[in-house]
């Protein structure tokens, strides 16, 4: 049987040494994760980013976090289940140790009548350090 290394590409263990390198927990668009290659001197295309990120979130390293609002997917290391809270003034997104109850999973299969193989929180507001500097004329980013 191959070893997972064997199975990554150059450019997957690349992109996956920028998203680990960051430290956990850290959340980083395709365009960061390219722009940081590109300052590294790899030259590698803004598809070859994506092809990498898909093949890291198909086996499981790398867990992609399509926040509501967001025009584009977050990425971090693949790590338990937990939720995630996006300042809707300064656009960071943090993770938040909160998961969503079995019970809540369960009530929902009994009202869909369907399986459910995931849920998910996300949490938006204000963040500490929004809250604590004056608020510019408009509070809220478009995302």
């Amino acid at each position: 049987m191959a070893t997972l290394s064997h199975r990554l590409t150059q450019n997957d263990a690349v992109v996956l040494e920028v998203i680990r390198g960051e430290g956990e927990p850290h959340h980083l668009t395709a365009a960061d994760i390219f722009d940081r290659l590109r300052r590294r001197h790899h030259a590698v295309g803004f598809a070859t980013v994506h092809r990498a990120l898909a093949r890291l979130v198909e086996l499981e390293l790398v867990m992609r976090i399509d926040v509501p609002g967001r025009n584009a997917a977050l990425y971090e290391c693949a790590r338990p289940a937990h939720s995630h809270f996006t300042c809707a003034r300064c656009g960071e997104t943090v993770d938040v140790g909160v998961t969503v109850p079995d019970s809540v999973a369960d009530r929902a299969r009994e009202i869909l009548g369907a399986h459910v193989a995931e849920a998910t929180v996300f949490f938006r507001g204000t963040c500490v350090r929004c809250r604590e500097r004056p608020s510019p004329r408009a509070e809220v980013l478009d995302f």
